[in-house]
């Protein structure tokens, strides 16, 4: 590359990913776009598996950590890294040829600052296609706004210089701290975009059961996102403001119907279904259109997961008692930022890193 190009740092975190970490290291190392000087790390959150092996092997510069979580391996890689614009997806994605280029080519004008692209399945599971669904549901939200809030770690781009100001991501999360980050490193300035063709295939949960999991993981993680950032609770780009009306119809059909035999518990729950029916109506005709076979069953996924994320919010406020610490300053971050490079060169000199291998 020439001196003029862009540096750009790929970063993906992986624990046990050995069945899709090579596909998604060759896939990203066959981005080759004119203007970037691209590297990929690959850090190895503590697998107990071949993931560092298989990566290393597909091409990838490996980064071996003790088990840390996703926002720690992130945090690390970024620490390695060169880039001027630091770009993440996850082990389980598939880069589109092209992904790289559009995620980054947003940067081109100064005020933006993060960029976002999309998932995409080839699953034919019933709870895959309905995922899928759900993220083309929030994707049409985004495609309307000029800029964004919320940006997902799948597909994230971000500078350099503003992710080291904004502390990077919090190493208390285990779910969410993309979110939380993206609020918080945009407070710093500049606006983030919406990449609609800048696609990752990837595999979501086939199991019913371990959807609804997640979900109920998702939104008790996410009381402890709006608590950190109560101007979200009003809502962001990425969530519709409907979910919260199906939360809270679906909540009031769920502690009706022990009493539906009372007049007023029988007017109570009409009113409830009705609600809950009105707020999902648009969505579920928009899944029936285009597979009817899932449009059908829609209802009922979309009320369990109200259920789900009702259940999950309950018990993320309940756990809020606990939480100690609740805010976070640009200063007092997770990434190592006294002395990184430092360290960084005194570990290139003896050929050995002070936290972990480099390979």
């Amino acid at each position: 590359m020439g001196d003029s190009a862009t540096a750009v740092s790929v970063i993906v975190p992986a624990r046990n990913a050995r069945g899709t970490v090579g596909v998604c290291v060759r896939a990203l190392l066959e981005q080759v776009s004119a203007g970037l000087d691209v590297e990929l790390i690959v850090v190895d959150d503590g697998s107990t598996d071949e993931t560092a092996r298989v990566a290393r092997v597909a091409g990838a510069k490996v980064l071996s950590i003790p088990p840390s979580g996703v926002a720690a391996a992130r945090n690390r890689g970024v620490e390695q890294s060169r880039g001027d614009i630091l770009v993440f997806t996850d082990a389980d994605c598939i880069a589109d040829p092209g992904w790289l280029a559009k995620m980054t080519a947003p940067f081109v004008d100064p005020e933006v600052t993060a960029s976002k692209g999309v998932y995409r399945s080839e699953q034919t599971s019933l709870t895959a296609r309905f995922v899928q669904h759900e993220y083309e549901s929030r994707y049409q939200r985004m495609r309307r706004r000029e800029s964004i809030d919320f940006i997902d770690t799948y597909a994230a781009a971000y500078r350099r210089e503003q992710f080291f100001r904004a502390g990077g991501f919090d190493e208390d999360f285990v779910i969410g701290e993309d979110q939380e980050f993206s609020f918080r490193y945009l407070r710093q300035g500049g606006r983030a975009v919406f990449v609609e063709d800048a696609v990752v295939k990837h595999f979501h949960v086939d199991s019913t059961w371990r959807y609804f999991c997640k979900k109920q993981r998702i939104a008790w993680w996410k009381m402890r996102v709006v608590r950190r950032h109560p101007d979200k609770v009003l809502g962001d780009s990425h969530t519709p403001a409907t979910v919260k009306i199906e939360m809270a119809s679906a909540l009031a059909v769920l502690l009706t119907l022990p009493f539906v035999f009372s007049p007023w518990a029988l007017t109570a729950l009409a009113a409830a279904v009705f609600v809950f029916a009105s707020s999902v109506l648009p969505l579920v005709v928009t899944i029936a259109r285009r597979d009817p076979s899932l449009g059908a069953v829609s209802p009922a996924l979309l009320f369990a997961r109200a259920l789900a994320l009702c259940s999950g919010c309950i018990g993320g406020i309940w756990g809020a008692r606990g939480w100690s610490r609740v805010s976070l300053s640009a200063s007092s971050g997770w990434l190592r930022l006294d002395g990184a490079e430092e360290r960084r060169a005194a570990a290139q000199a003896s050929g050995k890193d002070e936290v972990y291998e480099v390979t």
